[in-house]
């Protein structure tokens, strides 16, 4: 399994995001794992948790991902951990503090749906391009991914400042103003916060 690897630090925090291509290779799996896979009767949907999971044991993580609270959690690990997957690769995105990481492959979809989720603002910002909305609908994303009380994509969440030089969008919410980072690669939009 090749895996891409990325570390963001802050003053606050260390972020590793590893990415990786899907697989429907099992043999990383546990026991109840493969009885967990057997539920899963999506073919893509079997991919996508077979994938996390050997990318764990891969960087040395041999942890049960439990669900609490609809987010993702490491049950015998103290690190905050955050899921994404798109058509071909998995993301996830390991720190001591709350993140959310969001993985996209470019297409029109966003731009299909720009009204749900974009201020008349942000839609003069993005425009009609769909890199930029494919960011956007990320970013925002891989926000609630960390703090799900922020549901209402459109209200809550305010992309105002696109920085694509440093790869950052500021976003207000009704908290506070938060700096989204991303990157792209391969036709991938890669964002996440801590």
């Amino acid at each position: 399994m090749e895996i891409k690897t990325i570390t963001y630090r802050t003053k606050a925090a260390e972020l590793k995001i590893y990415i990786t291509e899907l697989t429907d290779d099992k043999k990383a799996l546990t026991e109840n794992e493969i009885s967990a896979l057997e539920n899963l009767l999506n073919p893509n949907r079997q991919k996508e948790y077979i994938t996390v999971r050997t990318l764990l044991r891969e960087v040395g993580i041999n942890d049960t991902i439990v669900y609490y609270q609809q987010k993702p959690r490491l049950e015998n690990n103290p690190l905050f951990i955050s899921i994404s997957h798109c058509q071909t690769h998995a993301a996830v995105a390991l720190s001591e503090k709350p993140c959310g990481i969001d993985i996209e492959t470019v297409s029109n979809r966003a731009l299909k749906v720009q009204d749900k989720f974009q201020s008349e603002n942000e839609k003069n910002l993005s425009k009609q391009d769909t890199f930029l909305n494919t960011l956007f609908w990320s970013a925002k994303e891989c926000l609630f991914k960390k703090d799900n009380r922020l549901s209402n994509f459109k209200k809550d969440m305010k992309i105002f400042s696109l920085n694509e030089t440093e790869k950052i969008l500021e976003v207000k919410t009704p908290h506070q103003i938060t700096k989204i980072n991303y990157r792209v690669f391969n036709n991938l939009v890669v964002c996440w916060v801590v």
